[in-house]
Parts: C-alpha cells; structure tokens; sequence
C-alpha cells in the first residue's frame, strides 16, 4: 500500500491556483456579455438609422456622404443641448441636385430652410470674379445692400465704398439684404429666435461674416464645411480646415459656434471679436454661370 501525504503548503498552493483560474474565467465570461451587448446595441443603432433615413429629417450618418461622386455632403449639427440649434438634411432632397436642403431649428423657436451647395472640383473656376461676399452668398455683386434692386430703391449700400465699413453700415447693409443674424459665441447662438425673422417660403444660404474698420469677409457653409475666396481676381477657395476627417463626425465638427468662428478670425488680421457672426442670407434666383 503507498500512502500520500500532501502538505498544508501544496494544499494552500492548490487552493489559490483554482480560485484565480476561476476568477480568470467569471472576468472572460463578463467580458463576452459585455461584447455580445455592444453588438446588440449596434445591430439596435443600424436598425434606428434606417428607420429615421425614410422619416422625417435624419437625425444619422446614414445621409453622410460615402463615396466621392455622392454630392450630399454630410454636415449634420445635431446640438440643440451645446449650441441652441439642430440642422439637419432633409430627407426628401433628391441627390441630383447637387446641393442639400436642410432644417435649421432654434430652441428659442422656429425653423429655417437652409441649402448647403454641394462643393465641387471646379468650384475654384467659378470664384473668379467674384469676391468673399459673392462667393459665399452665391450672387453676382460684391457688397451686401448693392442688390440692384435694392440700389434702385434706397441707394449704394452702406458699405459700397471700404471706407465706410463699419459696425453699424454693415449691420444696416445686411438688414436691407434681408439678412438673419443668428448669433456670434455659444451663448449668442443659445439664445437664437427665428420665429416673426424667418419667411415661410424662402430658403437661405448659412453665411458668416468677421469685420473691422474699412473691412469685411464672409465664409459660406457647404455641405461638407466652411469655404472663402480671398479676392475678386484670386480664383482660389479656401477651406476652414474643419473638413470631415471621419464622415458624420468629422462634418459635424462644422457647425456654427464660437469655436469656428474663432478659426474665422485667425485667418485674418485685426478682425474685432464682438462684431459679425453667423447669418441666415436669403436665396434668390441665381444665373446659369453661378451655379448651385
């Protein structure tokens, strides 16, 4: 007969050694629940964005821009909470028209209909001639309040001559352009109220605008990110340098707030902080050779 005898120290050894392998196995099975919860809130997620593509304004990437050819662009400001607005794209705007028709909403009440044109290779071609102010309202002359129907009616704008722009002849331009001013930081924009200031049955373009004295320049929202031209004989376009990065996410880092339009004022010199902002600028017929 062989007798074994095991020592209290192979029995404590023993001991421990199970206790962790079973405490390995409890944290691997924690970690399957965890994945497999992940995934079903994913397959939920993927479900959700379909349903809200073919209802209503989307509130998803699934409108987001996926291939290069697919001119729908993919700004999409879902930020009522953080900034006091939502601006989504309609889901009835049909592709081929090379521009997106979208929802501006304001927690202050009211909605706007806003175009984003859709940015294209020789969109360059078409700045020439056409200064910051052209370009980013998409209109032939090159000072707001110099609309030739306006001109016929109340005279030059009142900042048709660069010495006489000003904070307060640029504000009075822009209201004779019918111009919405939405607000220039977070707070600003927070407050925002476009109900009585917004026409049923106009669309508009979303602008922006930075100003000192003798000077103005505008930037103009597409639908995938900010854009300028510097000068009337540059035939060159700027870009923000918020461009989309990841799709969805990386569009909605375009959306109006104090943040961009710090990044306006760095692009300049001298432009005063507490003056201009972001503006709804109502959309009129446009000529074949200005496009969008």
């Amino acid at each position: 007969m062989i007798r074994v005898v095991f020592g209290s120290r192979f029995l404590f050894t023993t001991t421990v050694w199970f206790s962790a392998c079973a405490l390995l196995l409890m944290a691997a099975r924690e970690e399957d629940e965890e994945m497999s919860m992940a995934v079903r809130e994913k397959d939920k997620e993927t479900t959700h964005m379909k349903h809200t593509c073919n209802t209503g304004y989307s509130t998803n990437s699934c409108l987001c821009s996926k291939r290069e050819k697919d001119l729908r662009g993919c700004v999409n400001c879902d930020t009522m909470d953080r900034y006091g607005y939502t601006l989504f794209r309609r889901t009835d705007d049909p592709v081929k028209n090379k521009t997106s028709r979208y929802i501006l909403t304001a927690k202050g009440g009211g909605t706007a209909q806003v175009r984003l044109p859709a940015i294209s290779s020789d969109e360059a071609k078409k700045a020439a001639g056409r200064n910051c102010f052209g370009f980013a309202t998409h209109q032939a002359y090159t000072a707001p309040g110099d609309l030739p129907s306006l001109v016929s009616e109340h005279g030059n704008s009142p900042v048709h001559n660069v010495n006489d722009v000003n904070a307060d002849n640029f504000r009075a331009a822009m209201e004779l352009e019918g111009a919405i001013w939405l607000g220039r930081d977070d707070a600003q924009l927070q407050s925002m109220a476009l109900t009585g200031k917004v026409r049923d049955d106009t669309e508009y373009y979303l602008v922006a605008a930075i100003l000192k004295g003798g000077e103005y320049h505008f930037w103009g929202l597409w639908n995938n990110g900010w854009y300028a031209t510097p000068s009337l004989t540059s035939a060159k376009v700027d870009d923000l340098g918020e461009l989309p990065t990841t799709g969805y996410h990386g569009a909605s880092r375009n959306c109006p707030s104090w943040h961009i339009f710090e990044k306006f004022l760095t692009k300049g010199s001298n432009f005063w902080h507490d003056q201009g902002g972001f503006y709804l600028f109502p959309l009129r017929k446009l000529t074949p050779q200005q496009g969008n």
